[in-house]
């Protein structure tokens, strides 16, 4: 993009990105956070680099994980301090995986809402059966691309929420029974 105001490095950066009606704060571990030291990079190493990207508006807070892994959620707790960090929504790490979404970092964020994006399961199978059942003993309500399509949250400027979905498959984990939010949409040509 060639603007050097935003390049990360080992040690990391957090940046901070201010609009009309919205800020984005992305915190950033670094190259170097979880490196093994020998020069290297594996997938969990790289995985765990991945930012993690708040966006606020409408009231509303929204985290977005990337492919963390444990140990990034454990640094983003570390670095946000405090004894929780609530949020709306929430992408969960690594789709789904085992090494994401632990119950700490569950715990520290409270989310309402949470969209995992995955494929059939076939391979990797994604999202993990833990992952799963931690969303559920919190009900939090969850969306999942390999059932219900594309999703696509929308937010008013009164902070209503919808999720718009391509196929009406009943949203996962809502054991509180809240409003799942839920539009269907037609699916994308």
């Amino acid at each position: 993009t060639g603007n050097d105001s935003m390049v990360i490095d080992a040690d990391g950066e957090d940046y901070t990105i201010d609009g009309t009606g919205y800020t984005v704060k992305i915190y950033a571990p670094g190259y170097g956070t979880f490196e093994n030291g020998d020069g290297k990079y594996d997938a969990e190493e790289s995985n765990g680099m991945s930012p993690m990207v708040v966006v606020e508006t409408a009231g509303r807070k929204l985290l977005f994980t990337g492919d963390g892994t444990v140990e990034t959620e454990t640094w983003f707790i570390e670095k946000m301090g405090g004894a929780s960090y609530d949020v709306d929504f929430l992408k969960a790490g690594h789709h789904g995986s085992k090494p994401s979404t632990s119950q700490a970092f569950l715990d520290f964020v409270t989310p309402e809402y949470c969209v995992i994006m995955c494929d059939n399961g076939e391979e990797y199978s994604h999202p993990d059966t833990e992952v799963m059942n931690r969303l559920f003993d919190m009900g939090v309500v969850t969306y999942r691309t390999n059932r219900h399509g594309n999703i696509v949250l929308n937010i008013d400027e009164d902070g209503d929420m919808a999720f718009a979905v391509e196929r009406e498959v009943p949203a996962e984990n809502n054991k509180n029974g809240i409003n799942d939010l839920m539009l269907v949409s037609a699916p994308a040509a």
